[in-house]
């Protein structure tokens, strides 16, 4: 018989297992660990998934059913049994569409009938807690780790679609988590490999990030939200909201009394600042109620973080029984009178409404053409986006990551037989792109069916630049775009007579190949707005600066390959894999920090001993390779733009992470060139965090809101604007959208330095 908890019987062992949601099992050990804690009433929640197998403990999904299985019989409290849902439930009959086409579908009934399949399919199978809805809004572009994951752009169609899911979920007696707050939605960093931070103050993130929140908490008594990994510098400038007592605290203040969990701490964007171990226990002594522990180690090591953040004082058993007292409440909601009846089998009825969902979800954007078809009969060329090979990290064997459009594929071709069909990886070669371009010539017209992926750890889910250059030398001939994924891709390229959006999923790719065929129509109202293309004015009514701070390294010089080389022999010598893409996620951060992104990407740790003898051991290899720079190496557009800024009596400083400055700038022949040097010698914190622009602020003895500062990464950006500057990016940073000014050249600085 199945009974909720008694908080006064409950051992303070007990109590803070409770606080605890456990991962897969690593291996067989951990999983009879986790059996025994559940046997003693001493595990709040679980999440298992197949994803996670390890040679150690394997598991598909029959197995990961059976687990849960066995918990079922062996929990005699109602355990929370936890997994993410965001287009349904992935082991069910019904196939669901993402949320941003349930959102584009616009029908709140669809809302409530999309969280009620999802959890009395996920019910049948055991569970009980949903990680979700998103409550992040979309407005970012660039936001690699939102897409078609959230509802769409606006606060209040967020807030509309989100609380009627939140009610069909909660109609099963399920437990929600609305994620991820404060919210990713201004951010373009996805948090999986780095720290996302928003330039919020307190005001600003009630009126918009907090709205979908507290709607859903007061209008649709939302049971639980999940903490992400997200900086608000104005209002906690140490730690994100998972592990920060100010951002739990706002939330508790404005009125929500309900369960609150952490992400995963699983990702490196916050244990490679904050350490594994440090980030359990902060994030308990934070304020959240259950902490959703790393899938990579051992629930006997998380447990004993916990405990021992009780040990060391970090948070008082009164702050414990709060929180078990919420998680017992939550508890409790899955074995209420709508917790407790059995979940109504799906059937057609429930087919149908996915089938509605998809049909109505798919939306258009017709550019100087009337209508969404094309002839079926013509001869088209159809160039169908495939994933990229890859060796696999484990066995070194050639693999392909999905296409993710093969129904989409199938029905094309069905519908339009006389048509020529080839593939092109997301990151076409030469040949690829030369046969695609010679093939164009003998067809009537080019469709394109791209896929712009949502992916952890995948950093954008923009198309390439490869494949964009495509579509420019294909203009003449292209018809048609069928964008899959994420819509916000299509800003680079909204030109094109047509552009579909067909979201992801089987039933979507259904509807869209039948609309472009003529066979429906696209009733679909897609929940974003397309930003216009940045137009810098002839003449810029640009504010008024008196000093300029440089990045370093990727602005006034190039020593990646330098870092690269020095990092890759450490990594070399511990036994590390290491290449290009590990490198790019060290820009801008300091060498300890970059040091422990290399071993996380290992699962490794070192002593304090260790990383000081490896920091340095990489600082005199990188040192050595820098005394091989010259004069030379310094571009002649540099140093005419940055005589021209003195010229116009600007104040010129440099503010970067590296604590090499006075040696790199001595080898270009810049040494005592500027006005002030803000470096990694006088700084603690590392970009994302604005300390190293304002000491240069301060030196220069200019306020910030007189600098312009100019970065070529995403961090530097961040640290600009949370620091109350003017940003100008060159580089990839000029993609982020988060910059006052994009730069196509360093020279294109002197348009917004004018007095």
């Amino acid at each position: 018989m199945i009974k909720a908890l008694d908080m006064d019987s409950l051992t303070l062992d007990q109590k803070i297992g409770q606080m605890m949601i456990a991962r897969s099992p690593v291996d067989e050990e951990s999983w009879q660990f986790t059996l025994e804690l559940i046997r003693n009433r001493s595990l709040g929640g679980i999440h298992i998934r197949r994803i996670d197998s390890r040679p150690a403990f394997p598991m598909d999904s029959e197995k990961v059913k059976a687990m849960v299985r066995q918990i079922k019989e062996i929990a005699d409290y109602p355990i929370l049994i936890c997994e993410d849902m965001e287009n349904g439930y992935g082991e069910g009959q019904v196939t669901l569409p993402s949320p941003m086409a349930l959102s584009s579908a616009n029908d709140s009934d669809l809302a409530y009938e999309f969280g009620s399949i999802t959890a009395r399919e996920a019910k049948q199978d055991g569970y009980n807690l949903v990680f979700g809805p998103l409550l992040d809004i979309g407005m970012n572009p660039l936001s690699s780790c939102q897409g078609q994951r959230t509802f769409g752009a606006s606060k209040e169609q967020v807030a509309k679609i989100a609380g009627r899911v939140i009610d069909g979920y909660q109609s099963e007696g399920f437990v929600v988590t609305g994620k991820h707050y404060p919210g990713f939605g201004a951010s373009p960093v996805d948090s999986h490999i780095d720290m996302v931070v928003l330039d919020s103050d307190e005001k600003e993130l009630l009126d918009r990030e907090l709205y979908p929140y507290l709607v859903c908490a007061r209008e649709h008594a939302m049971s639980g939200v999940m903490t992400g990994h997200i900086m608000v510098p104005k209002i906690d400038p140490e730690y994100p909201a998972s592990l920060s007592r100010k951002l739990i605290g706002l939330l508790r203040n404005a009125g929500f009394d309900g369960l609150i969990i952490t992400d995963s701490l699983a990702m490196v964007g916050l244990t490679g600042r904050y350490g594994l171990a440090n980030s359990h226990k902060l994030a308990m002594a934070a304020g959240n109620d259950m902490i959703l522990c790393d899938y990579r180690t051992s629930v006997i090591r998380s447990y004993q973080w916990l405990k021992e953040a009780y040990s060391e004082g970090l948070i008082s058993e009164a702050a414990i029984n709060a929180a078990v007292d919420r998680v017992i409440a939550a508890q409790k909601l899955t074995i209420s009178d709508t917790g407790r009846k059995p979940a109504k089998p799906v059937g057609a009825r429930e087919l149908a409404l996915a089938s509605d969902m998809a049909a109505r979800s798919i939306a258009v954007r017709l550019n100087g053409v009337s209508g969404a078809s094309i002839d079926p009969d013509a001869r088209h060329l159809f160039l169908i986006q495939q994933g990229n090979l890859y060796p696999d990290p484990a066995t070194g064997k050639i693999l392909q990551e999905p296409s993710g459009v093969d129904s989409c594929e199938k029905e094309l071709k069905e519908l339009f037989p006389n048509s020529e069909f080839r593939h092109i990886q997301a990151y076409p070669g030469k040949f690829e792109l030369e046969a695609a371009l010679a093939a164009a010539l003998s067809h009537t017209s080019v469709v394109m069916v791209l896929n712009g992926y949502t992916l952890s750890y995948a950093g954008s889910s923009d198309s390439t630049k490869r494949m964009i250059a495509l579509m420019k030398g294909l203009h003449a001939k292209l018809s048609a775009i069928l964008q899959f994924g994420n819509p916000y891709a299509a800003r680079e390229y909204l030109d094109c007579p047509r552009i579909l959006f067909g979201f992801d999923g089987a039933l979507c790719q259904k509807y869209t190949a039948l609309i472009l065929a003529g066979k429906r129509q696209a009733v679909g109202t897609l929940p974003i707005a397309f930003p216009e293309a940045p137009k810098p004015p002839a003449q810029p009514s640009a504010p008024r600066y008196t000093a300029v701070i440089f990045d370093l390294d990727g602005v006034i010089c190039f020593t990646d390959r330098y870092h690269y080389l020095a990092w890759k022999e450490i990594a070399d010598e511990l036994g590390i894999y290491f290449d290009e893409t590990i490198n790019n996620r060290l820009r801008g951060v300091s060498r300890l920090e970059s040091l422990r992104i290399i071993l996380s990407t290992a699962g490794r740790t070192l002593s304090e001993e260790e990383e000081l003898f490896y920091m340095q051991k990489k600082n005199d290899r990188y040192r050595s390779l820098l005394q091989t720079m010259t004069p030379d190496d310094l571009s002649p557009e540099v140093r005419k733009t940055l005589d021209e800024l003195r010229s116009r009596r600007f104040k010129l400083a440099i503010g970067s992470s590296s604590r090499n400055t006075g040696l790199i700038l001595n080898q270009i022949g810049l040494s005592g060139y500027f006005d002030a040097v803000s470096d990694g010698n006088n700084i603690s914190r590392s970009k994302p965090d604005p300390e190293v622009f304002l000491k240069a602020a301060d030196i220069l003895g200019v306020p910030a809101g007189k600098c312009l500062v100019v970065e070529d990464a995403s961090a530097g950006v961040q640290a600009a604007k949370a620091g109350g500057m003017d940003c100008a990016a060159i580089g990839d940073a000029a993609k982020s959208g988060l910059a006052d000014y994009s730069l196509s050249g360093f020279a294109d600085l002197l348009l917004y330095t004018t007095f």
